[in-house]
């Protein structure tokens, strides 16, 4: 009888992870407005000096131009691994 149960209870148990799962994941659908909104507000982080352990600086700069410094970044990051290259002046050589 108890192993019965126990069967029971598993099925009920792993019936619902799927359920139970779909609950708790939060909708990342946005309109274009809304993506447009939160581009405009202003984020700031602390960029840590290179060669201290203390100093940093606080730098604000809006959603969009963060994510263009990241793009940018990885765009580097990615023509050095590929091509072994980069211009003096951080941009990707014979990139946009």
């Amino acid at each position: 009888m108890k192993q019965i149960f126990a069967v029971a209870s598993l099925a009920i148990l792993l019936g619902s992870a799927p359920v139970m799962a779909q609950a708790k994941t939060p909708e990342k659908k946005q309109s274009a407005k809304t993506a447009n909104a939160d581009d405009s507000k202003i984020r700031c982080r602390e960029i840590q000096q290179t060669g201290s352990l203390v100093r940093s600086t606080k730098v604000c700069k809006t959603l969009a131009e963060w994510r263009q410094i990241n793009e940018q970044g990885n765009r580097a990051a990615r023509a050095i691994l590929e091509n072994n290259q980069i211009c003096p002046d951080q941009t990707v050589c014979g990139g946009s």
